[in-house]
């Protein structure tokens, strides 16, 4: 979702969240079985409804062609894990390669920063995340080689991927270090990034949660402070009160008791002080330089490897005819995934220690 939090109080139409569930399970199961236009629109309408077909159509899974349905949206399936390794895995070492080869290119970018932490934990951030999973995805946006937009009907900007739940594709998914939680206004961020092995505690999945009505009893003391610090201003956006208290505290050492508590719920604070990274204005030139490095030594490598033809028509959705370019931005993923994995494996990136129940993350606070 690009936006970073899915506003609240949208109409039930136009949430994915609705309709993306377990109960998408059995019509998407029976497009796949039926292959391209195979169950017919109308026949979908009667066995599972007219409600969720339609609306599974207006959040993109599905659409109508010759008065059948397509798959509109990326589709993994467990027939798909072997395709994945024969095209992706073994072109990570070579990548990772020019990367470690441009090792002093990359330790001269962070220089400058001074915020207590080491080279590899700022590289986690900033190579891993901000620039793997930021500029360098713009970068091929802009070169035509995937998509980082949809905007449907509902007015949301998101690219909808399905993966199916199958240990074989838990490699390209659930278990890479890929995948970025913001709490933000644009500005600042409170963020964390690591793998989607579980469910983080971070400000992201708890405003979500908080959202939802759906707070994980594990959590109800981390519930109970965040309804203590921000109950008396309900008016105010909960994202900007918890923003402003976190930019004070890093701005002057302090922040109201009931914010602190709330950091420190979080594991951005200990101790009344920041334990995670802070990352300030002066970030943008440092991230400016790790991009310039990157996409010097890896740039027409992966565009090249993510173009080759052959890896779309070995997947099995490729008679669906799902969009090349929206297939290609979870296949980056992928990618970038496996190539963070490397980096950590290599000891150039930090490796994020797993939490159980939470999977893999780090996390850190952008100014």
């Amino acid at each position: 979702f690009y936006g970073d939090l899915i506003p609240s109080g949208l109409p039930p139409g136009d949430d994915p969240r609705r309709f993306l569930s377990h109960r998408a399970d059995g019509i998407l199961s029976a497009v796949l079985e039926a292959g391209p236009s195979g169950l017919g629109y109308r026949e979908a309408c009667v066995r599972y409804s007219a409600g969720l077909v339609d609306g599974l159509i207006r959040a993109g899974l599905f659409r109508v062609e010759a008065g059948g349905l397509r798959l509109d949206a990326p589709v993994f399936l467990r027939e798909d894990a072997g395709a994945l390794t024969h095209f992706l895995a073994g072109e990570i070492p070579p990548l990772a390669g020019r990367l470690e080869a441009a090792l002093p290119a990359l330790h001269a970018a962070i220089c400058p920063l001074d915020n207590g932490f080491d080279e590899k934990v700022n590289l986690y951030h900033l190579l891993c995340g901000a620039v793997l999973d930021g500029t360098f995805f713009d970068y091929l946006s802009a070169r035509g080689v995937l998509a980082e937009s949809r905007v449907h009907p509902s007015g949301l900007d998101y690219i909808l991927t399905v993966y199916e739940d199958a240990p074989e594709l838990n490699h390209f998914s659930n278990r890479l270090l890929c995948s970025c939680n913001r709490l933000s206004d644009g500005r600042r961020s409170l963020q964390s990034f690591g793998d989607a092995d579980g469910e983080r505690l971070d400000f992201y999945r708890f405003f979500n949660w908080k959202q939802a009505g759906r707070v994980p009893e594990a959590y109800r003391k981390v519930g109970q402070d965040w309804d203590a610090a921000l109950g008396p201003a309900a008016g105010e956006s909960p994202v900007s009160q918890i923003l402003d208290a976190a930019e004070q505290l890093a701005a002057g050492g302090h922040c109201a008791p009931p914010f602190l508590r709330l950091l420190e719920d979080f594991g951005y604070c200990a101790g009344g002080a920041y334990c995670v990274p802070v990352y300030r204005r002066e970030t943008e030139a440092v991230l400016q330089q790790l991009f310039t490095a990157v996409s010097g030594c890896i740039g027409e490598a992966a565009g090249e490897l993510l173009a080759r033809p052959g890896l779309y028509a070995a997947l099995s959705v490729f008679p669906h005819g799902v969009s090349r370019e929206e297939t290609a931005n979870e296949l980056y993923h992928i990618v970038f995934g496996l190539l963070n994995e490397e980096l950590a494996a290599r000891g150039i990136a930090a490796s994020p220690p797993y939490r159980q129940g939470e999977g893999r993350y780090l996390k850190a606070f952008f100014l």
